[in-house]
């Protein structure tokens, strides 16, 4: 499966892969992910964006050894972290400002010093006698690695992490970078069709602290004092608090019809929970913290249908919660 996400990123328009272990060679096997620069052969529009240059992924599960539990992200308190994965279970550790260290040490929640949300389940079913595939959804700004699982007809279990949420304001309080807020959501387990209408599944997050869990977070972008975006924090250390997000609504498709024309449905809006910190344990929606960029609600598609509008322009691609099914699906455009 690493194999794969390697030759997928390796391809890839906006991203490369920076360094990697496969085939038990270490102790914990990985991709580390970062984003196509000027010298590279893809297209370079990241470039149009230096702070997003920054952002490094890591793709990991066991090798000849396996992740420690420190190397974990926050589950349900501040010292209750994720499990360390199984033998069927892949993990990523998503950093903002990757780049400025100088190496990655995989097996550490900040691999580089800086922020990162430690590592999260992306994916808990691996199984030699199952048939997957391997595919990815790629902008300059965000990057999502989808996983299906043919045998079972299961699909959405991966991840969608970067400059994921416009903030609701510019304001100094509300923004982190480029009127843009870090973060990732990882599906552990399967995304089911239900997504829409359950708040325990799909793009939020868990209190729960096991590996096959939805983990929606995103960094406090001005994080570090007694309250919510308090302005004396600090934005890129490893003490910046992540917030547990949440959708802000249901959206059954029978009623809400809010389609444009082009297929794409209103954007995320996302709310964090009632305490500042990542992993309260309370489930209570406090503050509304922005709306999803790039990442849309769609009508029914199975995963990876192409969108275009009516010149024939494609403008989106769909993640659906079923491989060859019409069932909930993601939309991802550009805008």
């Amino acid at each position: 499966m690493l194999s794969a996400i390697y030759t997928c990123i390796s391809s890839s328009n906006y991203w490369t892969v920076a360094s990697y272990s496969t085939g038990a060679t270490a102790a914990v096997d990985y991709v580390e992910v970062r984003p196509r620069l000027t010298g590279d052969t893809a297209p370079a529009t990241a470039s149009a964006q230096p702070a997003m240059q920054a952002q490094r992924f890591i793709v990991a599960g066991r090798g000849s050894g396996n992740l420690t539990s420190t190397s974990m992200g926050n589950a349900t308190t501040s010292t209750s972290r994720v499990g360390v994965p199984g033998t069927d279970t892949l993990v990523m550790n998503y950093a903002p400002e990757g780049n400025s260290g100088s190496s990655v040490t995989v097996d550490l929640m900040f691999p580089y010093g800086n922020r990162a949300t430690g590592y999260y389940g992306v994916c808990d079913d691996i199984d030699g006698s199952n048939n997957w595939n391997v595919w990815i959804i790629e902008s300059a700004e965000i990057l999502t690695v989808c996983l299906e699982n043919m045998s079972d007809n299961k699909s959405m279990y991966g991840f969608c992490a970067g400059a994921l949420m416009r903030p609701p304001t510019t304001g100094s309080n509300d923004i982190d970078v480029d009127n843009r807020l870090y973060g990732s959501i990882c599906h552990g387990q399967e995304c089911a069709y239900t997504w829409t209408t359950s708040y325990t599944q799909g793009w939020s997050d868990s209190s729960t602290t096991q590996v096959n869990n939805y983990k929606a977070v995103v960094f406090d972008p001005t994080s570090g004092g007694p309250g919510p975006f308090d302005e004396t924090g600090y934005t890129t250390g490893s003490t910046c608090q992540l917030i547990g997000v949440y959708r802000f609504a249901d959206m059954i498709l029978d009623t809400a019809k809010l389609v444009t024309a082009d297929g794409a449905f209103i954007g995320l809006p996302m709310n964090f929970w009632s305490d500042v910190t990542k992993a309260s344990g309370s489930l209570s929606p406090s503050k509304f913290i922005g709306t999803m960029r790039q990442v849309r609600y769609i009508r029914d598609f199975p995963s990876r249908v192409i969108i275009q509008d009516g010149s024939g322009t494609t403008v989106g691609f769909a993640w659906g919660s079923h491989p060859t099914t019409m069932y909930d699906s993601v939309g991802f455009t550009n805008s």
